[in-house]
């Protein structure tokens, strides 16, 4: 689940807007997305990747990483 005074970061690829955040775990932060188009939203999703010393790394990865899921096929879900 997001932290609640944790920052969304949003931003667009293609015609999904991505809303990217991180959560403190002890001393390192953890990436967590969600993908939306239109009235549409995927649950917040916290992908199996490594640890980050910041909350900005985090972000960018967990934007990185929902780009990769859309380019995946993530679209059919919102068909």
């Amino acid at each position: 689940m997001k932290a609640a005074d944790e920052a969304v970061q949003q931003s667009t690829f293609r015609d999904f807007v991505i809303e990217a955040s991180a959560v403190q775990m002890g001393s390192q932060w953890r990436p967590q997305f969600r993908v939306s188009r239109g009235n549409r939203k995927t649950s917040w999703c916290t992908p199996r990747v490594s640890a980050f010393s910041n909350s900005a790394l985090a972000i960018e990865a967990a934007v990185q990483h929902a780009v990769r899921e859309i380019q995946r096929g993530w679209g059919s879900c919102f068909a």
